[in-house]
């Protein structure tokens, strides 16, 4: 009867549920490590990438749960306390909702993004992301309200006024999400694609965001373009529909050279070079007779865009050395001048 009174002491109970709640996280934390190595050691990243954003918040979850049934049994009326245990709890719960969310959608919905042929829903994932943590948060952060004893009808009352007035404050905001979701869907770009803006900047796009874009410049420069500016700006993106490019070199030959072997010493000129397409096939324009020269345009395409300022140097310079080589001369500007006596 007395083991019976010791056991049964509301002492005893809470010190149980607080003990198991320890034990329970430790396990918990054991579990995961060890299915995580089997996981991993076949290969299963999805499942990996669960474990590991599980492992945190339900060992989190255990002791919390622990602590705050043991606290009952001990009879702790200061309702605060209870208050900071459950906010605690719902903390940890968002926390756990988006860790596994994140790794869904890296592991397992990007590649399932990848294999469609639409380019959309590869950026749309980003962008998707965004929205449901910052709508998580929304939910975890009213129920902590909730919690404290406010009053949640009355403060979505208030704050759509608020809302009405932060949105006037914030149209700029608004415009950029609204253009990057016009920009995902219309599949104007994709993260490592090469665009050229219409006000002359060329550079590797890096990141699609909620508010902006980030584009890798050539020179290694980084430009972060609001979304809305891209929406309206005319784009020339080198990777859509194929990574094939065209190159245009102006040539300027001396007035008395032989059009038709500039054309075979500029065609020549392409033999050898790396990247040069056969088809479509490489072609010279008679494109001006000017001042002071014959203006030509040597007109091929190249396989890799990427490749383009290396296969147009070593281009121009094969052209320059074969000019010289048949004899052709290039002009330079000159002016005549006639003075009357």
């Amino acid at each position: 009867m007395q083991l019976m009174a010791v056991i049964t002491h509301p002492a005893v109970i809470a010190a149980f549920w607080i003990l198991g709640g320890i034990i329970l996280t430790l396990v918990s934390i054991f579990a995961a490590n060890f299915l995580e190595n089997f996981a991993a050691r076949r290969k299963f990243e999805t499942t990996v990438a669960i474990i590991n954003a599980l492992r945190i918040p339900l060992a989190s979850a255990f002791l919390l749960a622990g602590v705050y049934v043991g606290l009952i049994w001990l009879g702790v009326q200061q309702k605060w306390v209870y208050n900071v245990l459950k906010t605690l709890i719902i903390a940890v719960s968002a926390y756990g909702i988006i860790s596994i969310s994140t790794a869904l959608i890296q592991k397992w919905l990007v590649h399932i993004a990848r294999k469609t042929p639409t380019r959309a829903d590869d950026n749309f994932l980003a962008l998707f992301q965004g929205f449901f943590k910052l709508a998580i948060l929304i939910l975890a952060f009213a129920f902590v309200l909730s919690n404290w004893g406010v009053h949640i009808t009355a403060l979505i009352a208030g704050l759509g006024i608020a809302g009405l007035a932060v949105g006037l404050a914030l149209q700029g905001t608004m415009a950029n999400i609204l253009g990057g979701l016009a920009l995902i869907i219309d599949d104007t770009f994709n993260v490592g694609d090469t665009i050229h803006l219409d006000s002359g900047e060329t550079g590797e796009i890096i990141h699609v965001g909620l508010r902006s874009t980030k584009i890798l410049t050539d020179d290694a420069q980084l430009i972060v373009m609001p979304n809305s500016a891209l929406a309206n700006a005319k784009i020339t993106n080198f990777s859509l529909p194929t990574p094939h490019l065209r190159i245009v070199i102006d040539v300027n030959v001396a007035y008395g050279s032989n059009a038709s072997k500039v054309r075979k010493v500029l065609l020549g000129s392409l033999k050898g070079v790396k990247d040069v397409m056969k088809h479509p096939a490489p072609i010279v324009h008679f494109k001006d007779m000017a001042e002071s020269s014959l203006q030509f345009q040597l007109k091929f395409f190249i396989d890799d865009y990427r490749n383009r300022a290396d296969v147009r140097s070593e281009v121009v310079q094969r052209v320059y050395e074969n000019l010289h080589l048949a004899g052709i001369q290039i002009p330079f500007p000159t002016r005549t001048l006639y003075m009357k006596k």
